[in-house]
């Protein structure tokens, strides 16, 4: 008899144990699987992986197969939102990307048939997509293709129909400086293998494009302050102008028939989208300080007209986890709320300037520059994540998402260009301005995709107390 009750109250206690961990399984939480997995081509032996960051995640498992094999092998373990692949041998490959968590690993974001090594990277056709002569006597060529990593060689044919080369470029912008001043002239774009492979653009002339690149007069600005902020103790730059100063400007643009526009709706223009007005200018505003929603902002209200701000993501976040802390900065910064309810007026337009990489030599870096010590891989990375961290938080505000970014400190490169517009921006700006302060500087505003433009800008820095139409006009 005590054996038959020992067995049942065996028996009773594994029901019990079976219960519990059914009704655990039922309840049990899941980990999210990663979004928007991307891939992109480093070069012919390595590939980027990026995807959205998982809030719980620990880590992420990354996994490959060759495309059409059934099962995907596990590559790699990652604590970063992104991972750079050495791809094994030519052919064609599927990734699958998990996040590991407090419940487990997750389901996997499958990206499929990513890119197909060859030993010989076969080069397609360059395709020129403007030729155009600026007022200050320079031809010049835009062009787009599909090649990662080559050298452009161009072209030019004089009258008596000889062909030079007039130079060579990693970017698909080229300025021919050297074109003389009077007749039309033809030119070609050469791509350039490292395995002396060579593919030749159809033949362009001159003014081919009906879109003609213009000059637009872009206002760079800062910070707007009052008396009362000076008086208050706000810390302010050389750069930052009294707010009725800025009234002054918007008052004689206004009276000068200039109409505000925004980079988007220059990026609309360019791509074969609605006009533009007689006489359009852009107003720039750098970092997203406190006094851009409390000084300037009433006054772009006031006088209907628009603005481009490039924020700071890291100094905006800061301010919003703690807004009644910023009596107590002396360089306080906007909320997400203050920039979201800018952005619903449709007086401002939101940019990057990066989330986090506006800083001055940092591990040998000058903001979002790619130069030495960086190597390319590192550089991408970085710039994954500080472009997926803005736009997220944007989202998160339902403030549409940045499609311009301002190089902080204006230190632009041609390898950050292309690793920008990789990433999902469709206009730069940026320009290398030493002494920006004291003089008027070209910088370029380019749109992504395959019909890419270019404009040829002028960027303005105000200097304190100095009158608006001493610039433009």
């Amino acid at each position: 008899m005590m054996k038959f009750l020992i067995n049942r109250c065996v028996f009773i206690a594994a029901c019990l144990i079976l219960i519990g961990l059914t009704l655990s399984g039922c309840s049990a939480q899941v980990t999210e699987c990663p979004e928007s997995l991307q891939v992109v081509v480093n070069d012919k032996n390595s590939v980027l992986l990026s995807w959205g960051a998982v809030d719980e995640a620990i880590g992420y498992r990354v996994y490959r197969r060759l495309s059409g094999s059934p099962d995907f092998k596990f590559v790699s373990d990652t604590e970063t939102a992104y991972y750079t692949d050495s791809l094994p041998e030519p052919g064609s490959y599927d990734y699958q990307v998990t996040a590991l968590g407090p419940h487990g690993e997750s389901a996997g974001t499958i990206f499929l048939a990513s890119y197909v090594p060859t030993d010989s990277i076969s080069l397609s056709l360059p395709e020129i997509t403007s030729v155009t002569r600026l007022d200050i006597g320079t031809n010049v060529i835009f062009f787009s293709d599909e090649n990662t990593g080559c050298e452009y060689e161009i072209q030019r044919q004089d009258e008596s129909g000889n062909w030079s080369t007039i130079g060579k470029t990693a970017d698909h912008i080229y300025y021919d400086i050297a074109a003389p001043e009077n007749g039309s002239y033809n030119y070609k774009v050469l791509a350039l293998g490292t395995d002396g492979e060579m593919a030749e653009s159809e033949i362009a002339a001159e003014n081919t494009n009906p879109k003609t690149v213009f000059g637009v007069p872009v206002l760079m600005y800062h910070e707007f302050v009052t008396q009362e902020d000076l008086d208050s103790g706000i810390a302010f730059d050389e750069y930052a102008i009294y707010y009725h100063e800025f009234e002054h400007d918007l008052q004689w643009l206004q009276q000068n028939g200039y109409t505000t526009i925004t980079v988007r709706e220059l990026a609309l223009y360019l791509n074969g989208q609605g006009e533009m007005p007689e006489k359009p200018v852009i107003l720039t505003i750098d970092d997203g300080k406190l006094g851009v929603y409390k000084n300037a902002f009433p006054l772009l209200q006031k006088y209907n007209m628009k603005a481009v701000l490039a924020v700071i993501g890291i100094e905006i976040h800061t301010a919003s986890e703690a807004p009644e802390l910023r009596s107590e900065s002396p360089a306080p910064y906007c909320t997400w709320a203050e920039l979201a309810e800018m952005s619903a007026s449709g007086h401002v337009e939101i940019a990057s300037h990066s989330y986090g990489l506006h800083v001055y030599q940092h591990d040998g870096r000058i903001g979002a520059d790619c130069g030495e010590p960086d190597t390319m891989a590192d550089f991408q990375m970085d710039a994954y994540k500080d472009f997926r961290t803005l736009q997220d938080c944007l989202k998160n505000y339902d403030i549409p998402s940045a499609v311009t970014f301002a190089y902080p400190y204006s230190v632009r490169s041609i390898p950050a260009d292309e690793v920008w517009l990789q990433c999902g921006y469709q206009m730069l700006l940026g320009g290398n301005m030493e002494s920006v302060r004291a003089s008027r500087t070209n910088f370029f505003l380019q749109e992504a995709g395959l019909n890419a433009h270019s404009s040829v800008l002028r960027r303005i820095a105000r200097m304190h107390g100095t009158p608006i139409e001493d610039y433009i006009g």
